[in-house]
């Protein structure tokens, strides 16, 4: 179901990458919205390989919803987003059933980004005196702002309104995150490029 739609390409590359896999039924609901585990379990599978998991994942949840019944995967990969600082919840709450909003979409993105690459889009945008087009950013804080400007000024995300509030879609996640490790991977070069000429 998502031939044609305009979030193709990057749902293949995830799904080549074995990031997504779409559901038993053979689709991947690129319209539906994203909830909170489902974005737990995208981001975390990017990392498992990287990093190990708490070995009290399975005895010991880091989040009140995150229940003794709930799957070894979730388990796992709430523990490990949690210990790094990637995936905080509210008032000890995942909320894993919740649509994940835009604006809370970015606050993970730029954690991940930070955590795991060194590179803050925060601070890079603010260096470089970088002035977003966005014009629906009033009432929100600081650091949910400095984080949509941020991925706007890695060409993560465009537009004239970024609506934080509005639920993000698994298609729009899937093009937020490989555009994300597109612009991670060329940091990554040109970082490595600039250390060897030095």
């Amino acid at each position: 179901d998502i031939k044609g739609t305009i979030h193709e390409k990057d749902i293949q590359t995830l799904y080549e990458q074995g990031i997504v896999s779409g559901y038993a039924d053979g689709t991947f609901k690129p319209d539906a919205h994203l909830t909170r585990e489902q974005a737990v379990r995208l981001i975390g599978r990017m990392l498992k390989t990287e990093l190990k998991v708490p070995e009290d994942a399975q005895q010991i949840t880091r989040f009140e919803d995150v229940t003794a019944q709930a799957d070894e995967e979730l388990k796992n990969l709430s523990a490990l987003l949690y210990e790094e600082g990637v995936f905080l919840g509210a008032q000890g709450y995942l909320d894993v059933q919740e649509p994940m909003q835009r604006q809370h979409m970015a606050l993970v993105l730029n954690r991940f980004a930070n955590d795991f690459y060194e590179v803050n889009l925060g601070q890079l945008a603010k260096q470089a005196n970088f002035k977003a087009s966005f014009t629906d950013l009033h009432g929100l804080n600081n650091e949910v702002i400095d984080a949509i400007i941020g991925l706007q000024y890695a060409g993560i995300s465009v537009g004239q309104q970024f609506q934080p509030s509005r639920a993000v879609t698994r298609g729009e996640f899937a093009a937020f995150l490989n555009r994300l490790f597109t612009y991670l991977d060329k940091q990554s070069v040109a970082h490595k490029e600039d250390h060897v000429q030095n």
